[in-house]
Parts: structure tokens; C-alpha cells; sequence
């Protein structure tokens, strides 16, 4: 096996902006672990840098690309993504851009994969402590086995689902049109899992039309972008229809207000809390560290680099006007 020689090269790592969440010593944290790479300076800078190249830029979900001047993108060879969700790093700006953009996955799709089986055994499964022993042994469910799944969506997480709930469920239909799964079932489907990116052909897929061909008992469990759920309909579904229940963890608008799901108690709330886990932060920079560090390794060959992350390379992801 050959050696691999790295690049003698320094790299500067800028950090915009980090999320509230992370909390007050992530930039530290981050900082204290990528410098162990021996190539890389660490600087947190809000506005323009004026750092000489070559630069990796850290974004998030909430970073402003305008933030970047022609001159710092005139520097950049690496943006490293490490979200799954990428709104904001619009069509015109990865079009404009010569490096590669990074998407980051892989980093919380094990923990939105737990928030759907966590509301799926909730609903179905959920049990109560009992204090003394009940002689009549009841416990009023219907089995999993005898569901069937609408699977929405066949990324990293949507076959995390498919893989944990397979052996479990009757029967899972998986609708990615990209993916050669364009026939959308619904009339048979008891769950109705989100599990896809938002584009032209997945805004407003679940509208009253969607709810009302699905069997009137119906899950619902959106983890993945609000605006794929027709908000106003959705709520005009559901207060007509009480045994229907939804799991929403993302929103047309955020933060929600709890005024808007006022007395449909048969909606269940959460604050985009499904990608969030303890131990995030350390999987955040442990991430980053491996894509930077893979990266100075095939330096001088960057198309192996964008093959070895051709499913988290975004621009890998444009079809005509719109991303996956």
C-alpha cells in the first residue's frame, strides 16, 4: 500500500456562527480538537475574515452566506456542512463556488431514526408501572406487525428506518421518486413516516387530500422539514378527524406557538429536537475532524476526496433547479 503523503500546506478553519444549543465552550471544544491536526489554525469570526488562504469554512443551518465575500470564497478548498438540512446555501451560491460543500448526515441520523421509534412505541407500545400485581393481565394494543408504513424518503435516515422496522411491521412502502420509488400508496398505510428533504416535489405532499386517503386511525411522524406538511390543512384534518394522531417536530414556521395547535390534542409537539442527543457536540467535531483530515490527505487528488463523500457532496444533490 502506497504512503500517503500529506500537504505541507496550512489551512485556516473560520467558524461563523454555531447553534444556541451547542452551548457557550463549543467553539473552544472545536477549536482544542481540530488543531490537533497539525495543518490546521482554528478562528471564530462572526464577520469578514481577512485570513489568508487556504480556508475551510464551518457553516450551520442558520449561517448567512452573504456573510462571505468573493474574496474569502476566492480562498476557500473545503465548506464543511455538518447538518443535514441546507436551506441556506442556496442553489445560485453552490453553482458560484469551485470547492466542494460537505454535508454533515450522518451525524444525527441514528438520533432522528430514535425520535421515530420513540414516538412509534409510544403510541403503540407505551405501558404504565404496576405498583401491585393485576390478575387480569390487560394491556389493550394492537401489534406493529399488523401495520403498514408509508415511508416517505430513502436517504441515510430513511434506511435506518426501513432497516430497524422492516423485521417489525407488515409492510413498508417507500415513496423517493428520485430513488426509482415514484408510486405514492396511501390507502392501506396505518403510519406515515417524513423522513425526506424539502424540494419542489416534496412541499406540501401531505395536504387534506394526502390525510384524507389514509385509513382514519392513522400516525403521522414529520422529523424532517415542516414545510411538507400543509400546516393549515393538517389542523383542519385533525380537528375533524379525532383518531388520527401526529408527531411533529418541525413547522412551517419556528418556533411554533403553542396557540397554534390550540385544543387538537391528538397533535404531539416537540422544538426540533429530533437531531439532538448528549453527546452531539463531540460527534459535531469528531466529524469535522475526519472530513478535514481525509481531505488534506487526498489534497492533491480531489476528485478521490469527492468520491469517498459522493452521498454527503452537495452538489451531488442538484437536479436542475432545485437539491435533494
Amino acid at each position: 500500500m502506497a504512503e500517503v503523503v500529506r500537504t505541507t500546506k496550512r489551512f485556516k478553519v473560520i467558524r461563523k456562527r454555531v447553534s444556541e444549543y451547542q452551548g457557550n465552550n463549543f467553539k473552544q471544544f472545536e477549536k482544542d480538537h481540530l488543531e490537533i491536526i497539525p495543518e490546521i489554525d482554528y478562528i471564530w469570526s462572526e464577520d469578514g475574515s481577512n485570513e489568508q488562504g487556504p480556508l475551510i469554512l464551518i457553516t450551520n443551518s442558520q449561517t448567512d452566506i452573504e456573510q462571505f465575500s468573493d474574496e474569502e470564497l476566492a480562498k476557500t478548498e473545503l465548506l464543511i456542512h455538518p447538518n443535514s438540512g441546507h436551506d441556506n446555501l442556496t442553489k445560485e451560491f453552490v453553482e458560484k463556488v469551485n470547492f466542494p460543500i460537505i454535508l454533515g448526515n450522518p451525524i444525527r441520523s441514528h438520533a432522528v431514526v430514535n425520535y421515530i421509534m420513540s414516538a412509534l412505541f409510544k403510541h403503540f407500545v407505551h405501558f404504565e408501572h404496576q405498583k401491585e400485581w393485576d390478575p387480569n393481565r390487560e394491556w389493550n394494543r394492537s401489534l406493529l406487525k399488523e401495520k403498514n408504513i408509508l415511508l416517505i424518503g430513502y436517504g441515510h435516515i430513511g434506511k435506518l428506518v426501513h432497516q430497524s422496522l422492516g423485521p417489525l411491521v407488515k409492510d413498508i412502502h417507500i415513496y423517493d421518486p428520485d430513488k426509482g420509488h415514484s408510486e405514492l400508496k396511501l390507502e392501506d398505510r396505518n403510519i406515515v413516516i417524513v423522513a425526506a428533504s424539502l424540494n419542489p416535489t416534496s412541499h406540501g405532499l401531505i395536504d387534506k387530500k394526502f390525510l384524507n386517503s389514509l385509513p382514519t386511525d392513522f400516525v403521522l411522524i414529520n422529523p424532517a422539514r415542516g414545510k411538507i406538511v400543509n400546516q393549515l390543512e393538517l389542523m383542519e384534518v385533525f380537528s375533524k378527524n379525532k383518531r388520527a394522531t401526529a408527531y411533529l417536530d418541525v413547522f412551517e414556521n419556528e418556533p411554533y406557538s403553542s396557540l397554534d395547535f390550540l385544543g387538537l390534542n391528538n397533535i404531539m409537539t416537540t422544538s426540533h429536537i429530533a437531531g439532538v442527543y448528549s453527546g452531539l457536540n463531540s460527534e459535531i467535531v469528531k466529524y469535522e475532524f475526519d472530513v478535514i483530515n481525509k481531505f488534506i490527505e487526498y489534497y492533491d487528488d480531489l476528485n478521490a476526496f469527492k468520491e469517498h463523500f459522493s452521498d454527503l457532496l452537495l452538489q451531488n444533490k442538484l437536479r436542475g433547479d432545485y437539491f435533494l
